[in-house]
Formats: C-alpha cells, structure tokens, sequence
C-alpha cells in the first residue's frame, strides 16, 4: 500500500498511468489521420510503421492505466457486444477463405482501427478532450483543403508542372492499390484532371489517394468543424464561415458525387433535426448553402463558360451515362455488387470470407452491405445489420436527450456529430470505406459525445465557463 507521505511518487504514478494516455492521444490522432488513404506514406515508406507504433503504445498506455486502477474491461456502449461478434465471426471464415493471408491482413487492420476506436472512448471523458478531439479535425481539415485549392489554383492558372508520375502498387492498409498518381510535392496528387479549352484542372484530393477518400475525410472533417464552432461560442462568425466554407469548397473541386450527396444527405437531416425548435435558423442556413453554392457555379460560368458542361461530364455523364455498356463509374459498380450477389448465392449462409471479395473479383464492392454478404453470408450480415442498429438509436438516444433538455450548447454540437455520421453510412452505399481511421473516430466523437449527454450539467457548465472566461 503506497502511504500518503509517498505525496511526490503518488503524483507522478497518477500522471503516468491516468494522464499519460491523453497526452499520447493527440498524436496518435494526428499520425492516424495522416494514414492510408492519405499518401503520406508514399513519401516516407516507414510511416506505417511509425503509425502502428504510436498507436499500439496508445493503447498499451491505456491497458496499463486500466490494470493499475483495476477496470480492464472494454468501455461500456451498446456497439461493443455486436462489434467484438463481428471480429470473431471474420477471424472463423479465415479458415475456409480462399485466401486466408491477405484476409488476416486486412482483419488485422480492422482490429487495429476498432482498437483506436477504444481507446478514444476510454480518453475523452471530458468536454474539454472531444473539444480538442474536433478541434484537431478542424484543424487539419483546413489545412488539407487549403493544400488541395492551391494544387487546383497552381495547375488551373498557372500551369504548374507535377514533379513526377507514381506507378507502384501498395499492398497494406484497406486494399491493395495500383496507384497512378502525378505528384506536386508539398501539393499533393493528383489523379484525374478536367479540360477546358487550354485550361487543366485537377480534382482536388490534397495528399490523399483517391478525390472520393479526399471527399470522404472533409465528411469528418467538416462536420467535427461545425460541432466545434458551437463549443468554440469565443470564435468569430466571420472566421467560422471561413474555414467551413474552404472545406465546401475543397469537395466542390473534388468532383465527388458520392461526396457531394453523402454531405448534402446530412444537411437535410440537420434540417430535420432543427425544424421544430429553429425554424430561423433552418432557413438561414439553407440561405448560406444556396447562396454558396450558387456563387460558385456563377463564378465558373463567367469566368470559364464551358466548365460547367465539364462538371456535368465528370459527375453525371462519365458516371452514369456512355455510349459503350460497362465504362462508366456506376456501370463498373453494379458490375462489381451483381458479380458479389453471383458469389452470395453459392455461399449464402457463411460467404466466402473477410476481404475475399477483392480476391474473387478483383476489386471491393461498392456497397458496404452487399460486400457483407458476400464475404460473411447471412449470419455476418445479421451481426453487421445490427451493430448499425445499435449505432442508429445512440444517435436516437442523443436527439430524444437534447430535445427534452432543450440547451442549444449542448443540442447543436451532438446534432452535427449526428450528421458526420450519417455523412459516412451513406457514402458507404457508394464505397466501402468503413474500415477507414474517418469513419471509426466519427463513431469514437459520437459515443464520447453521447456519454457526455448524461451529465448535462458538466457539459453545459463546461461550454459556458470557458464563454465566461473570454468575456
């Protein structure tokens, strides 16, 4: 038994065990946010090391804080029991998968990430840590966004030449990748360009692999930034619109229709969400978004009149309509969900296996729930259908909560961390994504969010104190 006199050695015992997790947290936020399908590791090969380090010593500090205090137990939410099943069911099929080596890597990787998701849980307990949580989104969500204007602006208008061309292809992380990128340096990549007239413009996706993962990070990245513009009351309207309107326009240039409906699917219920209780403020932002929107679409009309022609191409035409049967986007992607049915049908009850559908034909099926099916039959795609359930009504549970209490400073921020998720189960009926860091800390910021709920007073008490202190 450590006695009171031992004053020095039980302060530094409390910082290691209890504190240190919360000090390595931020960095191991930022390293994963850096991670595939941001390209970062493109450039230093040993990034993915470096990242699995840091965050398996994250979480090896939050084992160790809990054994010394006597609570090793996961945290207490309604995903736990069905996301551990899941985990178990996947890591069975490995035995008749047809190849189990690369199902045990991309399992692994989902441990890895659902580990992250613990371990963010268990550190914010506070509203001062989701406040920093989503202040470092905010943060490099800016930052991306601007890196990917200014590679649009350099090439658009300037003409800037890419530095070289990377042609390998990357075996870890989500899937493997043949990658086809023009590298800009500091600026990122670029994949796929727009022409018109002598005018190039790249879809902007920053140093990500893919504009639709670009598309897929400002879904986190710009609904955390209107959460914590509501907890940040000190923040001035004008620089709150700022950076939330550098990351809009960051996905208009991304050219992501998956991007462009997932965010404005959010909106909408944002719109629901709200219509009762501000119906000023609904059609104020409505008004915002219009007005943005349009302002955009004006710009480019007068200032490149054929361009919005090429917008339509790149969204709509080359995605959904050719001349030649199975070369648009769309085409390609029920393609792939048929070819993954076909596969379902002849083992429906327990599928062909984690990740194996990449192995059958060659690619992910676009659809979260279909590739479900297929790789983990019925029995799998219960358990997924209802770690989805559990997922819906904590963000049931975190409306019917604001609008009983009816406080803004704690209903507006939990309404926008609604929509960031809403954000990325949608997008997934157009890409398998759910595997990726965004989506697992977007579940992480909605459960710390949903805890916090219950202790309304500490929440609102905390908001409110820190207006005091800047008044």
């Amino acid at each position: 038994m450590i006695r009171t006199s031992n004053i020095g050695y039980c302060t530094h015992k409390q910082w290691l065990f209890r504190s240190g997790p919360k000090h390595v947290f931020p960095v191991a936020l930022v390293m994963a946010l850096f991670g595939q399908p941001n390209g970062l590791y493109l450039y230093f090969p040993m990034y993915q090391v470096s990242i699995t380090i840091i965050i398996l010593f994250f979480i090896f500090s939050i084992i160790v804080s809990k054994m010394v205090r006597g609570n090793l137990t996961i945290p207490n939410i309604n995903l736990s029991l069905p996301l551990v099943l899941f985990l178990v069911f996947s890591c069975f099929s490995l035995i008749y998968a047809p190849n189990p080596a690369y199902g045990a890597r991309i399992l692994f990787s989902m441990f890895f990430k659902v580990l992250f998701f613990f371990g963010i849980v268990t550190v914010c307990n506070q509203v001062k840590d989701l406040r920093s949580l989503l202040g470092i989104i905010t943060l490099l969500g800016v930052v991306f966004s601007i890196q990917g204007l200014l590679l649009v602006g350099g090439v658009s208008l300037f003409g800037l030449q890419a530095s070289g061309r990377i042609n390998e292809e990357v075996g870890f992380g989500l899937i493997d990748n043949n990658y086809a990128l023009y590298n800009y340096g500091l600026l990122g990549f670029a994949k796929t360009y727009i022409f018109i007239g002598d005018i190039t413009i790249p879809r902007c996706q920053s140093m990500f692999t893919e504009p639709g993962f670009f598309a897929n990070f400002l879904e986190l990245s710009i609904f955390s930034t209107l959460a914590w513009t509501h907890m940040q009351r000190t923040l001035h309207k004008g620089k709150c619109y700022a950076i939330v309107g550098i990351q809009l326009l960051a996905l208009f240039f991304s050219l992501s229709t998956a991007g462009w409906f997932s965010v404005g699917t959010s909106f909408f219920v944002y719109a629901l969400i709200i219509a009762r209780e501000q119906l000023s403020k609904l059609f104020m932002y409505v008004f915002y978004i219009m007005f943005f929107v349009s302002l955009c679409f004006i710009i480019l009309y007068f200032s490149f009149p054929s361009s919005l022609d090429k917008i339509y191409q790149v969204t709509w035409v080359e995605k959904f309509e050719s001349q030649q049967r199975g070369t648009t986007s769309a085409e390609q992607r029920v393609d792939s969900i048929n070819n993954t049915l076909n596969l379902f049908a002849q083992k429906p009850l327990f599928g062909w296996g984690i990740a194996q559908m990449a192995v059958k034909i060659g690619t992910v099926t676009n659809n979260v729930l279909v590739q479900t099916a297929g790789e983990l039959g019925i029995v799998g795609l219960i358990i997924y259908i209802t770690m989805l359930a559990t997922i819906f009504k904590t963000m049931l549970d975190s409306i019917f909560i604001t609008h009983k209490r009816k406080h803004l400073s704690i209903a507006l921020p939990s309404y926008w961390i609604i929509c960031c998720v809403i954000a990325f189960l949608t997008h997934f009926m157009f890409l398998s994504t759910n595997w990726s860091f965004f989506y697992w800390i977007a579940l992480a910021i909605l459960y710390v969010n949903r805890r916090l709920l219950t202790s309304e007073e500490l929440y609102a008490a905390s908001i409110y104190k820190k207006n005091e202190l800047h008044t």
